[in-house]
């Protein structure tokens, strides 16, 4: 796999400018990071976090987009185990498909694809904060492998369906396809968004309702995403809840905080029950170094409280140091 990385990295160095001229555009990051935690067998040191190499092209109103991410290879969470320099090239969070707007305001997306569903985004260089929080991390899928379509109800109002395999599966059986939709509002400086979808355990259906609102006043960004998700057939619903601030400080220079709270959707591995309840809280500084290079400094506390008496929960402390390059 790492000869595959280094094959295609090689290639598109080499072939990046020819592509241009083809009318291909080459981008793509890196996130590379220092990290810190009282987690045991937990600290990664030096990393790189995230990354990725884009490759796009517009085909008149349409473009196909390939989205090729990879990182350092994770230590399993065990005194003994150990990750090697190696990276983990295309596991998680691939994209490939091809899109098409029209006139009559419909589009529609075919391949597979980022969630619609939640605040933050997956790539690192496209959120605030170093690490993702409590909603991407246990309610939210990352990937859908489908067909996504979208229709302009009007300028300040979109409406998508979406109707794909199972959720971060890939390619599943026919009986497995789950199926959503997404309606988003604009008002003003406001942003209003409701989710749902239907998403499959073996052959049962479990729901996933998904509602977010953010505004910008002024230098301030803040955002509230709720979730309440099924986590399996049977069992009652688990809800979640984030809040995310942002302050703009100077041209460069922004601060941030987020809290996230998710009960009764990950299983208590003691008693098999779906009760367990974790929380995590995010303080954070920005500072663009130039325009593709961003520094950020991220403490992070989070607790993992089991519902089984007699069991201790998990309270970690984490601190992060980010550098993330954007091409």
């Amino acid at each position: 796999m790492n000869k595959l990385f280094i094959v295609l990295l090689t290639g598109l160095t080499a072939t990046a400018a020819y592509a241009a001229h083809d009318g291909v555009h080459v981008g793509g990051f890196v996130d590379a990071q220092y990290h810190q935690t009282t987690k045991p067998y937990m600290t990664e040191g030096f990393n790189v976090y995230d990354g990725a190499a884009y490759l796009s092209k517009e085909l008149g109103s349409g473009r196909v987009f390939v989205d090729l991410p990879f990182n350092s290879q994770r230590a399993d969470n065990t005194s003994t185990s150990t990750a090697g320099a190696n990276f983990s090239f295309a596991q998680t969070k691939a994209q490939a498909y091809v899109e098409q707007k029209y006139a009559s305001s419909l589009s529609w997306r075919l391949g597979q694809f980022d969630t619609i569903y939640g605040y933050e985004a997956l790539d690192s260089n496209e959120r605030f904060f170093a690490r993702t929080g409590a909603i991407i991390n246990y309610v939210t899928p990352d990937e859908h492998a489908g067909i996504l379509m979208g229709y302009d109800l009007a300028p300040a109002a979109n409406f998508q369906v979406l109707v794909a395999n199972a959720a971060d599966q890939g390619a599943l059986r026919q009986k497995e396809i789950e199926y959503g939709g997404k309606l988003n509002l604009k008002y003003k400086k406001l942003g209003f968004a409701f989710g749902y979808l239907v998403m499959r355990s073996g052959s049962k259906s479990v729901p996933l309702a998904d509602f977010v609102v953010d505004a910008k006043l002024g230098d301030f960004t803040l955002a509230l995403d709720y979730n309440y998700k099924k986590p399996a057939p049977g069992i009652k619903e688990g809800h979640g809840v984030e809040a995310y601030v942002t302050h703009r400080c100077t041209d460069k220079m922004s601060m941030g905080a987020r809290f996230g709270y998710v009960m009764d959707i990950q299983q208590d591995s003691f008693n098999g029950q779906y009760d367990t309840k974790q929380m995590e809280a995010t303080a954070g500084l920005n500072y663009k170094l130039t325009a593709d290079l961003t520094s950020r400094f991220n403490y992070s506390y989070d607790s993992n409280t089991p519902s089984t008496i007699g069991t201790d929960g998990t309270k970690t402390h984490s601190g992060v140091v980010s550098a993330v390059y954007q091409f």
